[in-house]
């Protein structure tokens, strides 16, 4: 049914639970549409209200029974007493208010905007007169600033809505406000995201008076304001709580993320598609060992891409979604839905100068459980590994076999913790363990005392930390309660490099290798004079580290600091 002058034909059989709300607001609009129309004739109203109504609205009318109009009324009045008596009574209170007291304060939203939603909503509620006590306590309940919700309770009884809505007016000014003047002067940087494999659109920002919160990606306030709505809620990507996803710094991917839009497909997604005829060597990395291999194997996952099922690589250090022109041509044969044009982006690939060339874009439907829309960039260029690396023959680990057996520890060298005589000791009580673990902890403490990590502990013992026994698959991992003993360590403030000056130092580099420290803590042995103060107790007696360990307090610095010399 085609509609008549942008009133749409009413849908009799939806959602039942709201057709006496929808029947509302389609009689309102019908009546301001033949208003505006300067329909006077009772009996052309009635033809334009069956004929807007719809099909479905003229087979439920044509079944009723309907009386000759009285002296003080038309066909028209008739007929809309008719389709009212069939809809309103459908409307069902106790169902409205159950939604209006489920509304809550929307992002970007202010109070005004908030009030209006809820008298819209509260018209089907039958509060009656006390319509505007009720919207007050909603707003107070489900407005998202606990700041203007602690303001309107400070307020008690003889606050009003219409004084409720000046508070929240002078408040959100004053933040707007400060907010600006706070940040006049900022200005978004480009970011250029370094990667091996990732590629970067050239694409300038303008400067914005609005600086966006890293936590929501999102302008108008913070990452400390309240009005956050990324506060609290837990990131699809890593599992933490306090950012969304699209703002996540993680390299790891627990779960997929929901909801994805496409502004942040084309500003910051982590998928990006490899040649599909491209086949990838397995990782032949050691657990434990020094080696290099072809290339590490990426994390990939299958997708659905505009109804063509794919294999997708996730990429964290990508900042476009990029695939080459053969993948490309597969995609088409398989018929893509999409829509692509010709693009002018420039992409460059990490540590290039010359741009890639950009054959176009497609914009098509991904769903990994959920679906969104995402951009691609078709490339001319083949994806693949850009680094020519070489593999370790199998016979390094025969003719070392020695370095590849136990533990092993740093040559000559014993290390001393700074500890703060006047600290009194603190001999804490047992922790006693499960029995259905004692055997597991048994069998670690043996581990850990043939591996020459630990040693029982004899004569005084002045410093005694529990044990804490964390369960893993067919195997538990033995902490030590630290925090008493943390009190007298003194911290050596030794800086430890973040990913940026790594990156930074990487830069223009074209060969890579891979350590990986079994244990790395274990590797480097304390002196005799620091042991004491590792001293735990168990159910079978006490034993002391000979080993750093972790839950010292300043275990990362002086590690750091050591394997840094260790390394020059």
């Amino acid at each position: 049914m085609t509609d008549l002058g942008g009133i749409p034909t009413f849908d009799c059989h939806g959602d039942q639970t709201t057709v006496g709300v929808r029947w509302t607001k389609w009689r309102r609009a019908f009546e301001l549409f033949i208003a505006g129309k300067g329909v006077k004739d009772a009996a052309q109203k009635k033809a334009l209200l069956l004929h807007c109504g719809g099909m479905e609205m003229q087979d439920i009318f044509f079944t009723f029974t309907l009386e000759d109009p009285g002296e003080n009324q038309t066909v028209y009045d008739v007929a809309m007493k008719k389709l009212d008596a069939h809809f309103k009574p459908q409307v069902n209170d106790a169902y409205e208010r159950h939604l209006f007291r489920a509304m809550k304060q929307s992002q970007n939203e202010t109070i005004d905007q908030f009030v209006t939603r809820l008298r819209q909503k509260a018209e089907f509620c039958g509060y009656g007169t006390k319509t505007d006590e009720s919207i007050r306590d909603q707003v107070i309940e489900k407005c998202s600033s606990s700041v203007l919700r602690r303001k309107l309770l400070e307020r008690g009884e003889d606050l009003t809505l219409e004084k409720l809505q000046a508070i929240a007016r002078a408040l959100e000014a004053s933040e707007t406000q400060a907010f600006t003047m706070e940040n006049i002067k900022s200005e978004v940087n480009h970011v250029q995201v370094k990667g091996s494999r990732s590629c970067k659109a050239s694409v300038t920002k303008k400067p914005s008076s609005d600086k966006r919160c890293y936590r929501c990606d999102r302008e108008g306030h913070n990452q400390s304001s309240d009005r956050c709505p990324a506060k609290g809620k837990e990131c699809h990507k890593c599992g933490r709580t306090g950012h969304f996803a699209k703002c996540c710094k993680s390299g790891t991917v627990n779960k997929p993320t929901k909801g994805r839009s496409r502004d942040h497909n084309q500003r910051n997604s982590h998928v990006r598609f490899v040649d599909t005829a491209g086949n990838q060597e397995d990782d032949h990395d050691d657990e434990y060992a020094f080696s290099v291999t072809e290339f590490s194997k990426q994390p990939s996952i299958t997708v659905q891409l505009g109804g063509v099922s794919a294999e997708m690589i996730i990429d964290s250090g990508a900042s476009c979604n990029v695939i080459d022109k053969s993948t490309w041509e597969i995609l088409k044969n398989k018929r893509i839905q999409c829509q692509s044009q010709r693009s002018s982006k420039r992409l460059f690939s990490y540590g290039s100068q010359t741009p890639m060339n950009v054959i176009g874009t497609f914009l098509a439907t991904i769903s990994v459980g959920s679906k969104s829309e995402a951009e691609f960039i078709v490339v001319e260029e083949k994806l693949g590994p850009d680094v020519q690396v070489n593999t370790v023959s199998d016979s390094i680990f025969t003719e070392y076999s020695d370095v590849f057996q136990g533990l092993g520890k740093l040559k000559d060298f014993q290390l001393e913790i700074p500890i703060d005589k006047e600290v009194t000791p603190v001999a804490q009580p047992l922790r006693r363990a499960p029995f259905n673990l004692r055997s597991l902890i048994e069998k670690k403490l043996d581990e850990l005392e043939n591996l020459d990590v630990i040693e029982k502990a004899s004569g005084p013992t002045p410093w005694i930390s529990p044990v804490v026994v964390v369960p893993k698959k067919n195997d538990i991992r033995l902490c030590i309660d630290m925090r008493q003993a943390n009190s007298a360590i003194i911290r050596e403030r030794h800086p430890i490099p973040t990913v940026d000056e790594v990156l930074h130092v990487l830069n223009q580099s074209t060969i890579f290798s891979k350590l990986d420290i079994k244990w790395a803590f274990h590797q480097v042995e304390l002196c005799k004079e620091s042991r004491p103060i590792t001293t735990f107790v168990t159910h079978k007696g006490l034993y002391r580290y000979k080993r750093l360990m972790f839950g010292i307090s300043c275990a990362p610095e002086m590690y750091q600091r050591v394997i840094q010399q260790a390394l020059e």
